[in-house]
């Protein structure tokens, strides 16, 4: 979902974040917030508490382009879509694959997927949901035509059929271990076939309409502005109750300092993802509370093995035991990340087989801080008397404190890092393979984030080791290649049994911990602003909270 999130079948990986410094600015815009919170209040002290106020607020940090779950795949706009449209299964608190709009699916083999629709679901306009919208949504997502941003989660499927009155069954060209958590996402929403196609482009747009079965319905959508919602008193699946939420707005704020300013002020309820440079604004505040949830990504630096010195392995390994990650984690990463293991797969990724993995992490071969190696390391590397090399960034402040420690701490051992400050967007775009000249990419080493969409560790792994992926559009962000590699990942990816295909990442991780072509610095962390009436948030939201946000099961104290 950030602009690292991908998966794909078993060959083939591919792809998917103005400081106010004058303080009269910074309350004018507090002040022209809209949507704010209100509370009922009274003068006597002797009257009855106010009521819940039912209304939420969220500060998102840029604008709605679309509320198509085709297209709203992002951490701003898929939140908000999956709130009127919701997709056939879901994910649980435990990030377990669970019914949704189908009440039944079983893998019939490694290349057939058998689904059941429910027969007594409703759009929020009453029409009922009927399988031809189930099987139009589908198809709709399939389209190259449409261009969806989610489309590529079908390149593996050979078709779609009706095998039922209320059954369908999907065929894949090969066996795809991640194919099961497709319709988990927002590439699993259904849409209603006769409404979508009366808006045709419009669908989702400004200028268009949504319709969904979700638990809520669209009231408004201003321009560069706010997305209200209101709860759909005839949701299907209600719990009985009316939520405690009732009425959202989804307020754009784009400014880091304003929208933190407006969660420390109440105007809003809500960060999902709070500045770490700021979050001490927000932390054990009067007002808002710092909710860490274990995100599903890390954050790396990743050595480029085809060009010098880095096409050296015992270069990597020197500068991987010359970073003092400890001595950062305390003085600057903080809650921003957990304290690394080192290695490519968060145990927020631990899903199945999990005595395996930690079994695992507590004994992989790693290079942690030990200068003394370090050193031993360059002295067996060609380059004894050290080297000189640029690290490429982005404007991200962590990740510029890290540089400047990176810088100082390989300058110990005789190695000269220059920093090479890019554009967000220019760094991007190297990170998927843009500008590479003869086969190589423009950058020594750089800093990047991976995510995964799925909780999977082939999600991450796959994607930024095989050796395939290392041209335009790829994620291979250290063009690493080893071809024994390679086979254990597409392998695993073709089996059913987890028990299995963990055991061949594990010997395929062994060999990269070993080339080390990365160095996990962090394993990051959604920092969450909330207001202190929001209770049991942590209850609710997992690392795939993007996918599965279920604001109708917030609750909210007086």
């Amino acid at each position: 979902m950030q602009a690292c999130m991908t998966r794909g079948n078993a060959s083939t990986h591919r792809r998917r974040r103005v400081m106010m410094t004058a303080g009269a600015a910074l309350l004018m815009a507090i002040l022209l917030l809209v949507g704010c919170q209100k509370t009922t209040t009274t003068d006597n002290a002797n009257e009855p508490a106010a009521e819940v106020n039912h209304k939420l607020v969220i500060a998102a940090g840029d604008e709605v382009t679309s509320l198509d779950p085709a297209f709203g795949y992002d951490f701003t706009q898929c939140p908000i879509s999956i709130q009127i449209h919701e997709s056939l299964l879901r994910y649980d608190e435990n990030d377990q694959i669970q019914p949704n709009l189908a009440s039944e699916w079983e893998e019939v083999d490694p290349t057939t997927y058998r689904y059941v629709v429910r027969d007594d679901v409703k759009f929020s306009d009453g029409t009922p949901m009927t399988m031809d919208d189930v099987l139009f949504s589908i198809e709709r997502l399939r389209d190259p035509e449409l261009a969806s941003y989610v489309g590529w989660m079908y390149d593996n499927v050979k078709d779609v059929k009706q095998t039922g009155d209320w059954e369908f069954t999907v065929t894949l060209k090969s066996p795809d271990a991640l194919w099961k958590h497709t319709f988990a996402t927002s590439a699993g929403c259904i849409v209603n076939k006769a409404f979508t196609t009366e808006q045709g482009k419009d669908y989702g747009t400004l200028s268009g309409k949504v319709l969904g079965t979700g638990p809520y319905t669209l009231v408004s959508w201003a321009a560069a502005g706010d997305v209200v919602l209101t709860y759909n008193p005839d949701y299907w699946n209600a719990q009985g109750t009316t939520p405690d939420v009732t009425d959202i707005t989804f307020q754009t704020i784009k400014d880091e300092s304003t929208r933190v300013m407006a969660a420390k002020t109440g105007q809003v309820d809500l960060i999902f993802q709070t500045p770490p440079d700021l979050i001490g604004e927000v932390k054990d505040g009067d007002v808002t509370d710092l909710l860490t949830i274990p995100a599903d990504g890390v954050q790396l630096l990743a050595f480029n093995c085809k060009t010098a010195p880095f096409d050296d392995v015992n270069a990597r390994r020197a500068v991987a035991s010359a970073i003092d990650i400890a001595s950062f984690q305390e003085s600057a990463i903080g809650d921003f990340g957990s304290p690394t293991n080192y290695l490519l797969v968060p145990d927020t990724l631990f899903t199945f087989a999990k005595s395996e993995w930690e079994n695992f992490q507590s004994a992989a071969k790693v290079y942690s801080y030990d200068p003394t190696a370090a050193k031993q390391y360059l002295a067996d590397s060609s380059y004894p008397d050290g080297f000189d090399f640029k690290l490429a960034i982005d404007a991200d402040s962590i990740e510029n404190s890290l540089a400047l420690m990176i810088q100082q701490n390989l300058k110990e051992i005789g190695i000269n890092c220059e920093i090479d400050k890019r554009t967000n967007e220019e760094h991007g775009s190297w990170q998927f393979g843009s500008d590479i000249k003869d086969g190589v990419r423009p950058y020594q080493a750089a800093l990047f984030t991976w995510a995964t969409d799925f909780p999977d560790p082939s999600g991450v792994i796959n994607p930024i080791v095989l050796s395939g992926d290392d041209g335009d559009g790829g994620s291979n962000m250290a063009s690493y290649a080893n071809k024994t590699v390679d086979e254990l990942l597409e392998k695993q990816v073709t089996l059913s049994d987890d028990t299995e295909r963990t055991k061949l990442m594990i010997q395929a991780l062994e060999l990269i911990n070993d080339e080390v072509p990365y160095y996990v610095w962090t394993h990051q962390n959604f920092l969450i602003a909330q207001n202190k009436r929001l209770t049991g948030l942590d209850k609710v939201l997992t690392p795939f909270w993007s996918w599965n946000l279920k604001i109708d099961q917030f609750t909210l104290s007086k």
